[in-house]
């Protein structure tokens, strides 16, 4: 009882808690229950074990509904029929039991109530369904296997702590992206694990195995609903669980659903589910191949009999797993083969997986197969959820650094690419001043904001549900617990802590730095964000146009952006007796950088080529492919939807070109907008020619800001839409 008055006093502490009251049907109370538990050093599986319990236990509580449609939980049945009886609550109307002859609840009966679709009553036994896996999952939010193998522990603390999470509880970050991406890298590979367990699970029941697994996890909890499936594709009973919330139309719809809780407790699941759908797509596909591939190579004498999957995720953690695996299949003697049978030296293969997540080696994920004798095939992954997905996103001054990079192995005199080099640097330079000078543009806003009401501004910080308050913290705390040396004489007098100072004394620090043109990037944001809420709640205000202040700036970076492939393009460069401008040709380079086109160019691996950029392209077109959610997008489709053998022929056919005219609203089509109206960049359109000089669009690029109005340029890469559905069907555009 020590132990458990214990757990419950800290629980109790956290904000979650409102009430003092756990509800450990609140996925809220069931992570703060967790964090308490590693707090008090429980070990995973136990941790696992007590969670999965908890929520098996609740699935048997005496439970009323209230008149505002909320559930009450009583500690016996006694209690709950005394509520009855007074009027207080109801029973749920789908889980009256047998009554007594007095219309009370029967006395060996419970009302239950299940929280996942698929869920049966357990004291009415039904037949599962056929499309449903059977097994209750065993170490719900944990990955499949020792948590001291491979990179089982980082997967876990991502689930555990979520995307968002991972680095406040745990001081690192999880691998780049987002929390969708994070949970299709880790949960696919689940998937495939789950498939090694038992092949002949179909898509829906893989799916629904992954929901059942890691759906109710921090990281699951954070997903977002994925477009592009079908209804068809989900379990029935999610589809019916949204269509009886928003409730017969007309009156209703789902923007006046009939029951608003229970539709946006549905649609939750439906987001959760449709994730869980993609990487059951992406986890079928990379089963799939591992099997196939492994079998050549069994039948090629290169791999034993009994054979293991190994799945990775793409932390630093995960490298250094596959790093391991690498290293204990040298200390064997076994050998590191390509899917294709060639066998790489181990240092090769070693450098190709340190350089994951870069050009070199584009993956996210890895699977590996392993044989009795310690022989290793490498598969390596780019994950995406679909073929609309983001392909790559770099800063301009990365971009200006790739330009330099491929001016190095054009076909040019060495006076051209001295001369192409210079206006590079020059226009980076231009790009780098403008952006530089974003955060100067807060100055007056701050000066603005100190002459209006500062309660207004504190409530906005006070209600926000984003980062503003995480921000607050970000720029103002030091490691010893005090604040940051910069805004030490901006602390109230008497106070040297943070956790001394109140929100309003937080806000009143980042907006004297910034009013006297000190801030930096953290404190600018906050006052953008803070000055942004204020202009939108009273239009009237002026000097409070962040946005407006920020448009004619960059729209004069993504205007120099242009103007330097006009210059570099008066310099012509040669690909294989085709001239093309300079400019032109660095953008090319850029969309097979992008887009993972080189995987269309024959590179054979050979241990024994001096240059280590060919060992590696060797090691990539054998082992890498784009799964953009079950979607396998390698060389040979690439070769098929663009028209071309190689990226040789691709440069030669490629155009580039900006859109002309005006949009619907009549603006500058060259630019993308806000609400407003306020520039926020521009989009930039790549194609290829067919053999009869037709254009076939391949993707865009677009100049943009991924941290709001104040923050760098940056530029995204994506698909056409004629590329994704060759991608998806297999019919050239």
């Amino acid at each position: 009882m020590t132990i458990i008055d214990k757990i419950l006093l800290e629980l109790c502490a956290k904000d979650v808690v409102e009430d003092g009251m756990p509800d450990f049907t609140n996925e809220k109370h069931l992570l703060a229950l967790n964090e308490v538990l590693v707090e008090l050093n429980w070990p995973m599986d136990a941790r696992g074990e007590l969670l999965y319990t908890l929520m098996e236990v609740e699935k048997t509580s005496f439970v009323g509904i209230t008149k505002d449609k909320k559930r009450r939980y009583f500690k016996d049945k006694e209690a709950l029929d005394k509520a009855v009886d007074a009027g207080s609550v109801t029973l749920p109307d789908d889980k009256e039991k047998e009554k007594d002859d007095d219309g009370k609840q029967s006395s060996d009966t419970k009302v239950t109530d299940f929280e996942r679709p698929g869920s049966e009553k357990e004291d009415e036994p039904k037949d599962e369904p056929k499309d449903k896996p059977k097994d209750k999952p065993k170490n719900v939010n944990q990955v499949i296997g020792n948590e001291d193998e491979d990179d089982n522990k980082v997967k876990n603390e991502v689930l555990m702590h979520g995307y968002n999470g991972m680095e406040d509880a745990t001081g690192r970050k999880p691998a780049p992206g987002t929390p969708g991406s994070a949970f299709n890298e880790i949960v696919s590979g689940e998937g495939v694990k789950m498939l090694e367990e038992d092949e002949s699970l179909d898509e829906k029941q893989l799916a629904q195995k992954l929901y059942d697994q890691f759906g109710s996890s921090a990281l699951g909890q954070e997903q977002k609903q994925t477009s592009g499936l079908k209804d068809s594709d989900y379990p029935e009973e999610i589809i019916d669980a949204i269509n009886k919330a928003v409730g017969p139309k007309p009156p209703h719809s789902k923007k006046n659903p009939q029951d608003p809780e229970a539709l946006k407790k549905a649609e939750k699941e439906k987001a959760i589910m449709s994730k869980c759908i993609i990487a059951a797509r992406s986890a079928k596909q990379k089963h799939k191949n591992s099997v196939e591939r492994a079998s050549r190579l069994q039948e090629q004498g290169l791999l034993g009999k009994d054979l293991k999957i190994r799945t990775y995720y793409g932390a630093d953690e995960s490298i250094d797993a596959q790093v391991k695996a690498i290293e204990e299949a040298r200390k064997r003697g076994a050998k590191v083969l390509l899917p294709n049978g060639k066998e790489v030296d181990p240092d090769d293969a070693i450098a190709f997986i340190k350089a994951g997540g870069g050009g070199t080696n584009p993956s996210d994920t890895a699977t590996f197969v392993v044989d009795e004798n310690g022989n290793v095939m490498l598969q390596f992954h780019s994950d995406k959820i679909s073929t609309s997905d983001i392909q790559d996103n770099s800063t301009l001054a990365k971009e200006s650094e790739n330009y330099l990079d491929y001016l190095k192995e054009q076909n040019m005199s060495d006076d051209d690419r001295k001369e192409a080099e210079r206006i590079v640097e020059k226009y980076d330079k231009r790009m780098q001043e403008i952006e530089d000078g974003y955060n100067d543009q807060a100055t007056p806003i701050a000066q603005r904001l100190q002459e209006l009401p500062l309660d207004q501004q504190v409530d906005i910080i006070e209600k926000d549900k984003g980062t503003l308050k995480k921000n607050l913290q970000k720029a103002l705390l030091a490691a010893d617990g005090g604040v940051k040396s910069q805004y030490k004489k901006y602390m109230p007098e008497g106070k040297t802590r943070f956790d001394e100072l109140t929100l309003e004394e937080q806000y009143q620090i980042i907006l004297k730095i910034t009013a006297a043109g000190d801030g930096k990037v953290n404190d600018t944001k906050i006052i953008n964000k803070v000055a942004s809420a204020v202009s939108k709640a009273d239009p009237e205000l002026d000097g409070l146009n962040v946005k407006g202040n920020l448009a004619s700036q960059r729209q004069k970076v993504v205007d120099l952006q242009r103007r330097r492939v006009e210059e570099l393009n008066k310099i012509k460069v040669e690909v294989d007796g085709v001239e093309k401008g300079a400019g032109e040709i660095m953008e090319a380079e850029e969309s097979i950088r992008g887009f993972h086109l080189s995987l269309m160019d024959e590179h054979e691996y050979d241990e024994n080529d001096p240059d280590e950029t060919k060992r590696m392209k060797g090691i990539m077109n054998a082992s890498l492919d784009v799964n953009m959610g079950g979607n396998i997008v390698d060389g040979e489709v690439l070769k098929k939807c663009m028209n071309v053998e190689n990226t040789t022929e691709m440069k030669q056919k490629f155009v580039l070109r900006e859109p002309k005219g005006v949009d619907k609203k009549g603006r500058d089509a060259r630019y993308t907008y806000d609400e407003n109206d306020n520039i926020t960049g521009k989009k930039v359109h790549v194609f290829a020619l067919d053999d009869d000089g037709n254009e076939i669009e391949i993707g865009f690029k677009t100049y943009r800001s991924k941290q709001g109005a104040d923050g760098k340029t940056s530029n995204t890469m994506q698909y056409s839409k004629d590329m994704k559905e060759c991608f998806e069907t297999g019919k050239r555009p």
